[in-house]
């Protein structure tokens, strides 16, 4: 998500990779506030409070390495996330793609 004032970026969308591979990953939203509303949830992305959690329902049995990408993908500043070419490049993936 491009935060109040900065540029929607390639980063913008690796956040958003993010977000779908914890929804598919872990069968859960990274970020889960108190209320459970819309604007709670956009005012916890912005803030980056609560941090993003990395549990689930599905995520029992989710890798280290898994959840290493998620956390590099969610990662608050945008010059500090990978590129397309850098998630495409980690070992998680090369593994489970044949």
């Amino acid at each position: 998500m491009a935060a109040a004032g900065l540029p929607y970026t390639c980063g913008t969308d690796i956040w958003s990779l993010g977000t779908v591979a914890s929804i598919l990953l872990l069968g859960a939203f990274p970020y889960r506030p108190a209320e459970d509303s819309s604007q709670a949830m956009k005012a916890a992305i912005l803030i980056g409070q609560p941090e993003p959690t990395f549990e689930g329902p599905l995520g029992l049995g989710t890798t280290p390495d898994a959840l290493n990408m998620l956390r590099w993908l969610l990662c608050r500043d945008p010059a500090k996330r990978p590129s397309a070419t850098d998630v495409l490049r980690l070992p998680w993936l090369q593994e489970n793609n044949p």
